[in-house]
């Protein structure tokens, strides 16, 4: 009879053993599942015989052999081409053929923070052609890094630091990047010393690793991960959120005053005129999440898991983009929303009752717009930052990248970027509303004249990003609308 530790050790084995043996089926990293199983083929030895039986071990030593010979003869095998190759222009006898390459194409590129040799890999031509062309279109390679003084960076990094201490170095020179200011990432961290060294001391302390599991998407467009974010529920807020699983480039990120359906679809139409519409998505069984279930079995088929519904916990790549959301972005917002409806006697501001329906629509005036342009900042702080296990390629350099390699590919979504098929037809029979209305679904007090006036008088927007600024300015919205009613 097995002891409990024979079987506890052979139950583990046989998992890992039947999770590399998916891992082949699906083509995924035979150089991966060779290095498992040699892990595996090492530990069944030392196992032998003192936790399990020699009979037992050598049934399994044989079974691990087998899989091993399939898995190395992918290993070496080169996979189909499908990469993108500027296409020929034909310029007459006397000259050779000139690869066509638009400035479309090379802004794309440039905008996506590409260099001249990773241009020349991804339109399959040399480099020189690459320089050439830049420089015929008027786009010469930008500098490298921005010549600005410590001043001027400190005044560029302050206001990030003073809106969330949690924000570190990294994620500074990614946003930086997206605002068109490159920088090393040395300078970045000079300046937060120099400006914020509370806050790093903060950071400091809050460092754990992350525990990474092996995620694989076949490409980009293959698989978004949709999901909403109900951190702010309390005061009637919903973000919702795409991301695309190859790449982890942000689709979409948006603050809602609702979790209706149709918010969920304008949001995610949006997101698929600028990334153009996935194969797949994945999302939980949400009543927000119908609109989108019924556009993708409409225009990618039932039956083939156009829509995959199932539960938050197993949406790998969202899920893990939350915690960034919450650590960049809503945490401020969180403690700031706290302290202003806790009592004074508690501690708190005291000027915020959610029961008050007047309170809620000031609120939602000030800082919903104020959590979107965070939320906007963010994106282009996420989708610039270099990913470690991506050899420092960033989120949008993957997934056009990607999208350049596979452009050959019989990929329906790669298709259909390339060409807008489906998206066109989407568009057509989903339009997008002219403009998204922020200022909550809560009775408005004012009338569409005093409306008028008050968005004349105070712009949310205006100020620094400061929690007191934001405080100040509900407090003069309070102030209007009182003035108004009396």
């Amino acid at each position: 009879m097995a002891t409990p530790l024979e079987e506890a050790f052979l139950d583990q084995t046989r998992q890992k053993v039947n999770h590399c043996i998916n891992l082949l089926q699906s083509g995924n990293e035979p150089e991966e599942v060779l290095r498992r199983l040699d892990t595996i083929q090492r530990n069944l030895r030392m196992a032998t015989p003192s936790v399990v039986p020699p009979d037992v071990a050598s049934n399994l030593l044989s079974i691990v052999e087998k899989i091993q010979e399939e898995a190395r003869k992918t290993v070496g095998v080169p996979a189909q081409d499908e990469s993108y190759c500027a296409p020929t222009l034909d310029m007459g006898d006397a000259h050779r053929p000139k690869y066509d390459i638009t400035r479309e194409q090379l802004l794309v590129l440039q905008d996506s923070n590409f260099t001249s040799k990773e241009m020349a890999k991804a339109l399959g031509v040399s480099r020189s052609t690459v320089t050439r062309r830049l420089k015929e279109n008027g786009m010469l390679q930008r500098m490298v890094y921005s010549r600005i003084s410590d001043q001027e960076l400190d005044a560029l990094v302050e206001p990030i630091t003073a809106s969330n201490k949690l924000t570190g170095s990294l994620s500074i020179q990614a946003r930086l990047k997206g605002q068109g200011t490159v920088l090393q990432r040395q300078r970045v961290r000079e300046s937060i010393q120099r400006v914020d060294p509370g806050g790093v001391a903060v950071r400091a302390l809050a460092l754990r690793p992350t525990r990474r599991r092996l995620y694989h998407v076949s490409g980009p467009n293959a698989l978004w991960h949709l999901d909403g974010y109900h951190k702010l529920i309390s005061w009637k807020m919903v973000i919702h959120g795409a991301i695309d699983g190859f790449s982890r480039a942000i689709t979409f990120l948006h603050a809602s005053n609702n979790n209706r359906s149709e918010t969920v679809r304008d949001l995610f139409l949006g997101g698929t005129q600028r990334f153009g519409l996935p194969s797949r998505v994945r999302m939980d069984h949400g009543g927000e999440n119908l609109d989108v279930v019924d556009l993708m079995n409409e225009h990618r088929g039932e039956g083939r898991g156009s829509a995959m519904q199932g539960r938050s916990v197993h949406n790998q790549r969202i899920e893990r983009l939350w915690l960034d959301v919450w650590k960049d972005v809503v945490n401020p917002y969180h403690g700031l929303f706290t302290a202003m409806g806790t009592p004074q006697a508690e501690g708190g501001l005291g000027i915020l009752n959610m029961d008050n329906p007047i309170h809620l629509w000031a609120l939602h005036y000030v800082f919903l717009p104020r959590l979107n342009r965070s939320l906007e900042w963010f994106v282009g702080q996420k989708n610039h930052q270099p990913l470690r296990t991506e050899r420092n390629r960033t989120p949008l350099q993957l997934f056009f990248r990607g999208m350049l390699e596979r452009r050959a590919s019989t990929s329906t979504a790669v298709q259909d970027f390339w060409e807008g098929r489906s998206l066109r037809s989407i568009i057509e029979d989903h339009p997008l509303p002219d403009s998204r209305q922020d200022v909550p679904a809560t009775a408005c007090p004012l009338s569409e004249e005093q409306l008028v006036q008050l968005t004349e008088r105070i712009d949310p927007l205006s100020g620094p990003p400061t929690d007191q600024h934001g405080q100040m300015l509900f407090l003069q919205v309070l102030q209007f609308v009182a003035n108004i009613l009396e």
